[in-house]
């Protein structure tokens, strides 16, 4: 009896202690872009060159202790890539088209990150990510032409599925706010192309600048 008295009151007591230091952080980030899509069994010849975009949102992060915490960071992401085709006509003439393919995502990574560091705190967060698409257009630019865009969203499946793996630091401003760099990359590991389409996978490296809150001791 004594034993379980003497447990019981250290884990009341480790409760308390943990929850006193718990925080919940919230904030937004954002920043440039690069992706590119990995293709498989193609039927065409075409180039794939890396698109630069955007990707920002939201976060909310739960502080389980001074070193780990869980993250959810909703938010809106650009993904795609550029087409190159070279086309030799019946005098041997050589023309290239380069054509745009922006897919916008609405991901929600889950991350699990650990921190050191007093003052300035260094982090890495990995976690699996999903993706829910809003769009996909195709901008074509064809030679001596006008600009052509074509909305090819009912080609490519509506979710998006892999891994968030990022590396950065967090510097504070006072004792409520800080100011973090991240770099992150989101790699797909789902099928996104339907049979029309293709086997297709997303891959993104986000440079994400972020601004925090701090608040609420519980």
């Amino acid at each position: 009896m004594k034993y379980l008295s003497a447990a019981l009151l250290a884990i009341i007591l480790s409760t308390y202690t943990f929850a006193q230091d718990s925080k919940i952080e919230i904030g937004v980030q954002g920043g440039p872009n690069v992706s590119f899509m990995r293709f498989q069994n193609q039927t065409f010849t075409e180039k794939n060159n890396p698109l630069v975009a955007f990707s920002g949102g939201l976060f909310f992060q739960y502080n389980f202790n001074k070193t780990f915490s869980l993250r959810a960071d909703p938010g809106f992401e650009r993904k795609g890539y550029f087409d190159k085709y070279i086309y030799n006509n019946w005098v041997s003439n050589t023309t290239t088209e380069k054509d745009r393919q922006s897919f916008n995502y609405l991901t929600v990574p889950i991350l699990l990150r650990a921190a050191v560091g007093n003052k300035v705190r260094y982090f890495i967060n990995a976690g699996p990510y999903i993706g829910l698409l809003l769009s996909e257009k195709e901008r074509d630019n064809p030679p001596n032409q006008s600009s052509l865009i074509y909305n090819n969203t009912s080609y490519y499946k509506k979710t998006d599925l892999g891994i968030t793996a990022g590396i950065g630091l967090s510097i504070p401003i006072k004792e409520e706010f800080a100011l973090s760099i991240e770099l992150r990359n989101n790699l797909g590991l789902m099928n996104i192309g339907t049979s029309s389409s293709g086997n297709i996978k997303t891959n993104s490296t986000n440079l994400l600048i972020g601004f925090t809150y701090k608040f609420g001791k519980k």
